[in-house]
């Protein structure tokens, strides 16, 4: 029997401009306009008897701090508790900053002042700073707390139905050179997940909402592009809810290491974004032609936090956590030592949480495992390698597995024991942009895997 209600609901989060477009280092300033706007969507699920909600944001990532937040409000307007609560970004590369201070003292704005004035001429072209960046996390945080209880609101029966297809627009992206440098290009033997999950949530004959999980960067508009945008994302949704009704909720997945097929960036590739858009909203609305009834209850979740080893290069272990990521960006970057502080704090604002070990430093991961019947979604706070989707996916005993990265928080590329030993930019440099001292140790992924493996299995437990 089919107990299922549903609700969904949608807000506008599309930042003013001069909001800095996160995603490339080399963008010089603020956005200058909005191509298409950015939404939050919610999804309601309720059995009767357990309620969860679903929040998918066209945005980079979002801080836990901010997640945490939203997540709280809505547990108390709703009900629902924390644990059933998913926030998944997208990974737009053309999306606002997902992190700002809570609260800003006159220190803080003396600092922000002192680093703007270190970046000249680049400091000028940002036109906005850190109390704007905290009014609009403000704003997104409220839209998204908007949605979540008007979808609650707004429950009524429905009926889920899911099947899968597969899109060719996506590359590996984790090139060897014939040097054996690990650099950003292309990888054509590399691995990739081709699977384009839809789930169709139906009140009656009415689409409500088209869940889509996929996995690829969006990254069809890059650093020329001073125009906040979804990038292909959007296209894809846009066309999915012209023809098949509803709204469309997007799930990235694990796509740290996977990239769309594009010409090279210049100041215009919207052609690209529509194109590579268009490729996978195609297949969703193929697969929409031929998906199935799904069970649609329990509705249950389960999370666990991972405390995960980072390896601090032996030379800077017992240095502040501070002192160990200046050190290494300034390695890895030759920028000036003075310059590293000023160009994260305007570049890439974020704080990261590390707790001191015995013998070094851990960073908590938050893992996710959220089922609806005969779907499960599986969710983790990292940018992960499509391998481990594919590793989760394949091990799952649900009959549907969507994977999802980006979700309930961010903490920096999670690689494979495999691709820890090649090194390159996921591996060896972006942790220190989140401020971490060190970088994964080469068997957290695994350790990821194992958990919320366990985790789906519980769920799913007679």
């Amino acid at each position: 029997m089919n107990n299922l209600l549903a609700g969904v609901a949608r807000r506008v989060i599309s930042p003013g401009k001069g909001m800095y477009l996160v995603g490339y280092e080399d963008r010089s300033g603020g956005a200058r306009t909005v191509h298409d706007d950015l939404y939050a969507t919610a999804l309601a699920l309720h059995d009767g008897k357990s309620m969860a909600v679903l929040i998918t944001a066209d945005i980079l990532c979002l801080h836990g701090d901010v997640v945490g937040r939203v997540k709280d409000r809505i547990e108390k307007k709703t009900a629902v508790p924390r644990d059933n609560i998913l926030v998944c970004c997208s990974h737009t590369h053309s999306g606002p900053v997902g992190y700002a201070p809570e609260k800003i003292t006159p220190v803080d704005r003396a600092r922000h002042l002192l680093r703007r004035l270190l970046l000249l001429p680049a400091g000028l072209r940002q036109p906005r700073g850190i109390g704007f960046n905290r009014r609009y996390l403000r704003f997104l945080a409220d839209r998204c707390f908007e949605a979540a209880v008007e979808a609650v609101a707004g429950l009524r029966p429905a009926a889920i139905e899911g099947g899968a297809g597969e899109a060719e627009e996506a590359v590996n992206r984790r090139e060897l050179t014939e040097t054996g440098e690990m650099v950003i290009g292309v990888n054509e033997g590399g691995s990739v997940d081709r699977a384009v999950r839809v789930l169709r949530v139906k009140d009656g004959e009415r689409t409500m909402a088209v869940i889509v999980n996929h996995a690829c960067h969006a990254v069809t508009l890059g650093p020329n592009n001073y125009a906040v945008s979804a990038d292909w994302v959007g296209a894809m949704r846009s066309m999915v809810e012209a023809r098949a009704g509803g709204m469309c909720l997007f799930i990235q997945g694990a796509c740290g290491n996977i990239n769309p097929r594009t010409e090279l960036w210049t100041e215009d590739n919207f052609p690209d974004l529509q194109r590579i858009g268009g490729l996978v909203g195609h297949e969703v609305l193929r697969v929409l032609e031929r998906v199935k009834p799904l069970r649609t209850s329990p509705v249950a979740a389960a999370r666990r936090v991972l405390d995960a080893e980072l390896e601090t290069p032996v030379e800077l272990k017992g240095l502040p956590v501070r002192k160990i990521y200046c050190t290494m960006l300034r390695r890895l970057t030759g920028y000036p030592g003075f310059i590293i502080e000023p160009f994260l704090a305007l570049r890439y604002p974020w704080k990261t949480r590390v707790d001191k070990t015995n013998g070094g430093y851990t960073t908590p991961i938050e893992l996710n495992a959220l089922r609806v019947g005969d779907a499960v979604i599986a969710a983790v706070s990292v940018e992960p390698f499509v391998e481990t989707g594919l590793a989760v996916a394949g091990a799952s005993p649900a009959p549907m597995t969507l994977f999802a990265g980006y979700t309930n928080g961010m903490t920096s590329y999670l690689p494979t024991a495999e691709e820890h030993a090649r090194g390159g930019y996921e591996v060896n440099l972006v942790p220190y942009v989140y401020r971490l001292p060190g970088i994964y140790a080469a068997g957290v992924e695994a350790a990821v895997v194992k958990e919320l493996g366990e985790m789906i299995a519980s769920l799913y437990r007679p």
